[in-house]
């Protein structure tokens, strides 16, 4: 080897080094991202069923009783909220789903409204 060269071989093994290392943090930033979103698509698809189930719940209710007896049905780690308004035989039904833990930000909402003829 000649003198000249002696440094050279440190010099490329700290810029490969550089490079996996850049390369490495730039993989798990882009892990840990993608864990966060099916977190959240998770949440808000469960808030989702949460208030399509209290939709439902509260058509059987107004089938069974003509009126709503309940205005929150609780789902374990979520719930739907209910609120119901009629106009004649139409029944107007806005139920909004939450899953997660609403004292942190680690929660979703979801929102529908369902027409019910009865």
């Amino acid at each position: 080897m000649f003198r000249s060269q002696k440094g050279i071989s440190v010099v490329t093994a700290i810029f490969i080094i550089t490079v996996i290392a850049i390369v490495g943090t730039i993989l798990a930033v882009q892990v840990i991202t993608q864990s966060e979103e099916t977190g959240n698509e998770y949440l808000s698809t469960q808030a989702l069923y949460y208030a399509e189930s209290g939709a439902y719940s509260a058509m059987i209710d107004i089938y069974t009783n003509n009126s709503l007896t309940q205005s929150t049905y609780d789902f374990g780690n979520g719930r739907a909220n209910l609120t119901v308004s009629q106009n004649g035989n139409l029944w107007i039904i806005e139920s909004e789903g939450i899953c997660g833990d609403t004292s942190t930000e680690k929660y979703a909402r979801r929102k529908l409204r369902v027409i019910y003829r009865h």
